[in-house]
């Protein structure tokens, strides 16, 4: 967890919404995601993942994760406002 929080933009841009793909080479989107929601001045972010390899067996992990959404690749760019929008909308509630 130390890693994420030395290398986390998200400790001073303080985004709205996080993008994260599912398959880095490092570590996973799952394991960022987990990591992330560990962190109180993050955890209140939004994360809406990525990935070209969706199965239907990830949808429990992506709920432990903390992964609100999820992007089946390719998609159309609509979709991905469609999909901000939505949780911020879920996040305002």
């Amino acid at each position: 967890m130390n890693r994420i929080r030395e290398l986390s933009p998200t400790r001073s841009i303080k985004p709205d919404v996080i993008l994260l793909d599912l398959k880095m080479p490092q570590m996973s989107g799952f394991q960022v995601a987990d990591e992330l929601r560990h962190l109180s001045e993050v955890s209140h972010i939004p994360v809406i993942a990525m990935s070209a390899f969706l199965k239907d067996e990830y949808a429990a992990l992506l709920n432990i994760c903390g992964i609100k959404k999820c992007l089946k690749k390719p998609f159309h760019p609509l979709d991905v406002i469609a999909q901000i929008e939505e949780v911020l909308a879920q996040k305002r509630n």
